[in-house]
């Protein structure tokens, strides 16, 4: 929102709520509201780690938008309270600041024919290629079906049914229990599905990729052949161009 202040370390409340494989996860935070923010530290993550929060993003309305009520809490015990949180002898108030307006993106060609396709990650340095050589795409490991994906797949129904009414987030931490109670050669029946899926998705993007070679090599092979531009014009000579020239003659 134009004209809006943040915290420096501002972190937003989604309206929705998703679920996402371990292999997604890059790290960890600490989310708090905006008194334990300013009053303590939980001691296993540093500072930049640490995020404060006061307000919610509306997915829908695209909006942001005070936050109702505060933050999730967990109990503590006191042994954990003494041991990893951090209590400052006085709060701290950290300021806002307006964000740089956002620059706006310069686009070489109307027509955006080398832009990269919004399914794969962006290339570096696109440039269209006089003659382009074949070669095999790379299959993205981002994309990749894991063994948990395939399990979650089919137990998260049976789960719902068998848990009416129960959060989005709590279904998905009985999924992962039911997991970690697997034994290995469960796991393994879906580690070789998982694979041959995987198998599957790379023959097709090979396909897909080869097929795209072709077509663009049919596409330059039937263009037609360029139009000669004219050559100059010859206009008639002036009048007095050609008495000059009546006179050398003579």
């Amino acid at each position: 929102q134009v004209g809006r202040t943040f915290f420096k370390a501002e972190a937003f409340l989604s309206s929705i709520s998703d679920s996402n494989p371990l292999l997604s996860v890059v790290g960890k935070c600490s989310v708090l509201d905006m008194t334990d923010y300013c009053s303590l530290r939980p001691t296993m993550h540093v500072e930049n780690d640490v995020y404060c929060c006061e307000s919610l993003f509306d997915e829908g309305k695209r909006l942001i938008m005070p936050l109702n009520g505060s933050l999730k809490k967990y109990q503590l015990s006191a042994p954990v309270q003494k041991d990893e949180v951090y209590m400052f002898k006085r709060t701290i108030t950290p300021e806002k600041e307006t964000l740089p307006p956002p620059t706006p993106r310069t686009v070489s060609s109307p027509m955006l024919e080398n832009e990269d396709s919004m399914d794969a990650p962006p290339s570096v340095g696109s440039v269209e290629s006089a003659s382009p050589a074949p070669m095999k795409k790379k299959f993205d490991r981002k994309k990749l079906v894991t063994a948990y994906i395939l399990f979650s797949a089919d137990v998260r129904k049976i789960t719902m049914d068998e848990n009416p009414g129960v959060k989005f987030g709590e279904i998905s931490r009985i999924v992962a229990e039911r997991w970690r109670q697997m034994t290995d050669a469960d796991k393994q029946v879906y580690a070789e599905r998982a694979k041959k899926v995987n198998e599957e998705k790379e023959k097709e993007e090979i396909r897909k990729e080869a097929e795209r070679i072709r077509m663009e090599e049919e596409r330059k092979r039937n263009q037609p052949p360029p139009v000669p531009s004219p050559g100059p014009v010859n206009a008639p000579p002036s009048p007095l161009a050609r008495a000059r020239h009546d006179s050398g003659l003579k």
